[in-house]
């Protein structure tokens, strides 16, 4: 069976990571974690190490849909 376009192949995936600012905007400054509240300890200990740092906790979210979809039973 094929899946009508636009619709959701997967659920979406949330991933969190620790972004800092640099002189040209944000950038990332950790791997993504699927754990908030580990990623958002890292960010509270870098802080507390050094608080003129500017740092914020971004959340990312990946979704997967569905384009186009040929061929018979699946």
């Amino acid at each position: 069976m094929t899946q009508p376009e636009g619709s959701e192949a997967h659920p979406p995936r949330v991933q969190w990571r620790v972004e800092i600012w640099d002189i040209d905007g944000w950038m990332p400054s950790s791997i993504s974690r699927p754990d908030r509240d580990a990623t958002l300890a890292q960010l509270q200990r870098r802080h507390e190490r050094n608080p003129r740092i500017r740092l914020r906790l971004i959340r990312e979210t990946t979704t997967w849909t569905v384009e186009e979809s040929v061929g018979g039973e699946q």
